[in-house]
């Protein structure tokens, strides 16, 4: 089963993982995040039945507000 999540960033804060509905959807963004990523994630059950979390369809950032993000990412 395919899982969407979007990760949200942080000036001088973690980051955030959080679950969505669907990537096609506008993401409710949380206050203070100035950028957020797309992923979806995947279960893959091994031979040994053991069962592996894929990260897929990573996105590249995404601003919010128009924020230059190369000066954020690199404080």
């Amino acid at each position: 089963m395919l899982k969407h999540y979007a990760i949200f960033f942080f000036a001088g804060k973690p980051s955030e993982t959080r679950k969505i509905i669907s990537r096609d959807l506008p993401v409710e963004i949380p206050d203070g995040a100035y950028a957020y990523q797309l992923f979806d994630e995947k279960e893959v059950t091994l031979v040994n039945g053991s069962v592996r979390k894929e990260k897929t369809n990573v996105t590249e950032l995404i601003s919010v507000n128009g924020n230059n993000l190369k000066e954020k990412v690199s404080s």
